[in-house]
């Protein structure tokens, strides 16, 4: 079945995240997380990049990790501008925004023995229902929760990225987007054993776990949740959000028009190819940041969901040469402002 049937689903296709020292991310995310390296580019910068992710002056370099499914990747950013603001060590747990990236494993013993390359120690282990687990950092302070579930492990990978965690501050209104605006199914509460991400347990906390393909977002609820800073923005440290992949343009539409009907918010309107693509970031109610993407099969390679052609990265270096000739001349835009 092609890629691009109509028949096939949308799903969690991508989750992106902001790093400061972009190779450093990848050694970390190749050599002990186990992901393959797929790609780069830095071809996302100007007048594109900023309606898109609402930045001002945005140029960044970008990176895709594969970890074995077709149509998934982790896209890492390293941003030239904005600055990117560093993630606070001393993070409030209880802030609304994406908290963790959770990653299944086939053999956490070996991961452990890889993670020992790149850090001191060995952090205590979890427990995750039958799936023991362990909660470290990435090199940018971005929460893994890693556990050994072999089953949900895609293929010949060691591991494979299985969700994203959220903090929110209305569960219902969350609930109400996904469900009914991206169209994910709330799941069995028992999958994932929820009280070793929160301080003492806390047992005022709501836990829904939502699923759309074959990943989950495991949403909580604190009874005080913290308010982000009000000047947070995409170029900032941490994780950037999720992206729900589309296998045609008819699919992508129909979302959109569901998302809006409930109030959310793209950045920008949808940016089309027809037959190719089309991309916009949404917001959902609160503020987390969806994109939605739709890619056909044969451009793939250029963005980073499978392993580039020669002729991908001909046009890979043809569009980089556009994109830096385009950033100066929108760089004069902002003279005298």
């Amino acid at each position: 079945m092609s890629v691009n049937d109509p028949n096939k689903v949308p799903r969690i296709g991508q989750v992106a995240i902001v790093t400061s020292d972009m190779q450093s991310c990848i050694d970390f995310y190749t050599q002990v997380i186990g992901l393959e390296y797929a790609f780069g580019t830095n071809a996302f910068r100007g007048e594109g990049v900023d309606a898109i992710q609402g930045l001002s002056k945005g140029a960044n370099s970008a990176h895709w990790l594969l970890d074995g499914r077709p149509g998934f990747q982790l896209e890492l950013f390293q941003y030239e501008s904005p600055k990117s603001k560093p993630l606070d060590p001393n993070r409030d747990p209880y802030t609304v925004g994406y908290n963790r990236v959770i990653i299944a494993v086939k053999s956490l013993g070996q991961a452990l023995v890889r993670l020992q390359k790149f850090q001191a120690g060995i952090p205590p282990r979890i427990n995750h229902g039958a799936h023991p687990g362990i909660l470290v950092k990435d090199p940018n302070g971005v929460v893994l929760e890693i556990m050994e579930a072999p089953e949900w492990v895609s293929g010949d990978s060691p591991s494979t990225i299985i969700g994203v965690g959220l903090t929110v501050a209305d569960m219902a209104t969350l609930k109400e987007d996904l469900c009914k605006g991206f169209n994910f199914l709330e799941v069995d509460n028992a999958l994932f054993d929820h009280d070793h991400n929160w301080p003492q347990g806390d047992p005022a906390l709501e836990h829904k776990i939502f699923q759309l393909g074959d990943m989950f977002v495991v949403a909580t609820q604190p009874p005080h949740p913290v308010r982000r800073d009000e000047d947070h923005c995409l170029a900032d440290i941490g994780i950037m959000n999720f992206a729900v992949l589309f296998y045609n343009h008819e699919q992508f539409d129909t979302c959109l028009q569901s998302a809006s009907q409930l109030g959310m918010q793209p950045n920008c309107e949808p940016m089309v190819e027809q037959g190719k693509a089309s991309l916009t970031y949404n917001n959902t109610r609160e503020g987390f940041s969806v994109e939605m993407i739709y890619l056909a099969e044969k451009i793939w390679g250029l963005y980073g969901f499978r392993k580039p052609t020669w002729i991908d990265r001909l046009l890979t270096k043809i569009l980089e040469w556009q994109a830096a000739r385009n950033y100066r001349k929108h760089l004069k835009t902002y003279q005298g402002k």
